[in-house]
């Protein structure tokens, strides 16, 4: 008996909903924008309510949280965790140290290096790395001042902190000076302020002023002037000068320095009669 072939059956409504809803699920897939599927009806309110999306963390590998559009029911992002052991931080170890400090003994400064220092100051206490740095850079700043004060202006300190060969020896802290040129004066002037006594007291101080052209920049031999200066005018004739501070200029070019000196002398101290009371002998009115 022959049969004829069998005929299609044509896709029922149930089968065409059934394709629908297999393009709505796979079309984001394929880069098609397709409607979403009717949602039915809940029968509880309850979950009828829209899930709340959870937004997602800081941006990760670049991506922003606007990347990624909200889905119902989506979870956090994955945060990256390293697999390695987490990193130690180092404690702050105390530690004790010692002061080894070249270079100012041949210029008459070690004294007072070891009188102001802060590092020899909080020697032999325990003290953490921070630390040491913090004061070695304070007696730097020392240094420099302390070699300015005896006219080496160009002059720069090394400092070096070396570890200990055991656990029970202090560490080193080097401080290496290297003192530069020495500045020298290349002229000294003295002026008199508006409306001084004399308008030229040059002629009067320079022989008295024990800094001349050609000395070292050295402070405390400038300061030693000065006190000896008062003395020198009082001699003169002067007892009652007004001395201004003495105004030193730097020239790093030259190394050299000028030094201005504002004085006013005053009145001209002159006795006046003498008189001798009493009986003297040899000397009368």
């Amino acid at each position: 008996m022959l049969r004829s072939p069998p005929v299609p059956k044509r896709p029922t409504a149930l089968a065409l909903c059934a394709a629908t809803l297999v393009l709505c699920a796979v079309s984001p897939a394929l880069g098609q924008t397709l409607p979403e599927p009717p949602q039915p009806a809940a029968a509880d309110p309850a979950a009828a309510a829209p899930v709340a999306t959870t937004p997602l963390p800081m941006p990760i590998l670049g991506l922003e949280p606007g990347d990624f559009a909200p889905m119902a029911g989506s979870v956090e992002w994955p945060t990256l965790e390293s697999t390695s052991e987490s990193e130690v931080i180092a404690p702050v170890v105390a530690i004790r140290y010692t002061v080894d400090v070249t270079g100012l003994t041949p210029l008459g400064l070690d004294d007072q290096f070891r009188r102001l220092s802060v590092l020899r100051a909080h020697m032999g206490e325990e003290a953490n790395l921070a630390q040491i740095n913090r004061r070695s850079a304070d007696d730097r700043d020392l240094i420099d001042q302390l070699l300015r004060s005896v006219g080496y202006y160009g002059g720069s300190t090394q400092v070096a902190v070396t570890s200990p060969d055991s656990a029970t020896a202090p560490v080193r802290v080097s401080l290496v000076v290297d003192p530069g040129p020495l500045y020298h004066f290349d002229s000294i002037s003295v002026v008199a302020p508006q409306g001084a006594a004399v308008a030229d007291p040059a002629p009067v101080v320079l022989p008295l002023l024990e800094v001349r052209p050609g000395d070292a920049i050295d402070a405390e031999r400038v300061n030693a002037a000065q006190d000896a200066l008062l003395a020198g005018l009082a001699n003169a004739g002067y007892p009652f000068p007004t001395v201004g501070k003495p105004e030193i200029v730097v020239d790093h070019a030259t190394r050299t320095a000028s030094l201005l000196q504002s004085i006013d002398l005053g009145a001209r101290g002159l006795f006046g009669t003498i008189h001798i009371a009493g009986e003297t002998q040899g000397l009368s009115d």
